[in-house]
């Protein structure tokens, strides 16, 4: 369970490659809304998270948690959450409020700091400044559904 938490995490707050691109807050701010995915695994558990940005520093999504492997897994219960966003003095894009109906999975006064690697309409390279932890979203193209069966 620790570690599903602990993916979790890293879903919300990131999700690489360094690369050069726009990185500063006045550049990024215009990209973000929009919807965004993630994939990501470890400790033999994938995860595949969408959020959504709104300009007005609003955000939501899901991330869906499978442990397992070949034709053997088990696919958690969908797990929601909304939270808000901004750019802080340092240029950071910080994740705060985090609401999960999920208990236990972000503990009071949760917040996240990710630095800026590269962005563009399609991709944002990131790095989470307090765990160190390099992930990329990637913009989510078309109406399709999330993955239910699971297509990782």
């Amino acid at each position: 369970m620790r570690t599903a938490i602990f993916l979790l995490l890293l879903m919300l707050v990131s999700c690489v490659t360094p690369a050069s691109g726009p990185t500063d807050p006045a550049s990024v701010r215009p990209l973000l809304p929009g919807t965004w995915v993630c994939k990501m695994g470890g400790h033999g558990i994938d995860a595949y998270m969408e959020k959504t940005f709104h300009p007005n520093g609003n955000a939501e999504g899901f991330i869906d948690l499978r442990k397992g492997s070949g034709t053997v897994a088990l696919l958690a219960p969908r797990i929601p959450f909304r939270s808000r966003w901004k750019f802080d003095a340092d240029g950071y894009l910080v994740t705060y409020d985090v609401r999960c109906e999920v208990e236990g999975i972000f503990e009071k006064g949760f917040t996240s700091r990710d630095r800026i690697l590269r962005a563009s309409s399609e991709r944002i390279d990131f790095i989470e400044v307090d765990l160190g932890t390099r992930a990329t979203f990637r913009k989510k193209t078309g109406p399709g559904p999330a993955p239910t069966s699971w297509s990782m």
